[in-house]
């Protein structure tokens, strides 16, 4: 029996991902750097939507609105309620991260306008070329896409939650759409996975005309 569990075990890390694998023989250095990487792309990110503002002459208030869901009242306690624009300006300097549906409302709200230039929903990718006439998935629906990764990789939430710095219960929660994943959890995912991971599948969803 307990050449039976061996081998279980075996054959189970066998199927595991060398990305993974080598995720786990990194040191806590190595691990560290990681991560630090994928910080300093928040800090990119806030200075692309600070030249985009800029550009197109928008105080931070009328930036802040433009993250906000325009049918939500402000005693709505969603995700998505009004922001202010000294939070605009924290997007902008890299000290708040942007939630993607935050950034899906924001894509959205600006289609909607004609007086200003739009931004490439690449960006989120920094530098991936998306395809044309994509929008971000709704929580759910990445949850979903994120199920299919995990299972075609073979691996186990905890593999998944400790590459992301967080506790296993959280990825049920990923998955079901009830917590929302960070975009920077994107991006370690893609730090680890490299090619083997598409962000634009995962994020995006081509728009049927």
């Amino acid at each position: 029996m307990k050449e039976t569990r061996t081998k279980g075990r075996y054959d189970t890390w066998r199927r595991v991902p060398e990305a993974v694998k080598a995720f786990y023989r990194m040191d806590e250095n190595e691990q560290a750097g990681l991560k630090e990487r994928t910080k300093i792309r928040i800090k990119e990110m806030g200075q692309r939507l600070d030249k985009w503002r800029k550009e197109n002459g928008l105080s931070y208030d009328e930036l802040a609105d433009l993250f906000t869901d325009p049918s939500k009242e402000d005693h709505d306690k969603s995700r998505c309620q009004s922001l202010s624009g000294r939070a605009a300006r924290d997007y902008v300097d890299g000290y708040l991260t942007i939630s993607l549906e935050r950034w899906r409302l924001f894509f959205q709200n600006v289609n909607q306008l004609e007086e200003v230039r739009k931004p490439d929903i690449s960006w989120l990718l920094l530098g991936v070329q998306s395809e044309t006439d994509c929008r971000l998935r709704r929580p759910e629906e990445i949850g979903r896409e994120l199920n299919k990764f995990l299972k075609s990789m073979h691996c186990k939430k905890e593999c998944i939650a400790e590459i992301l710095g967080v506790g296993s219960r959280m990825i049920p929660r990923y998955i079901k759409g009830t917590t929302e994943i960070k975009l920077l959890q994107f991006w370690m995912l893609r730090e680890v996975f490299q090619e083997e991971i598409s962000l634009n599948q995962l994020l995006l969803e081509k728009i049927e005309h």
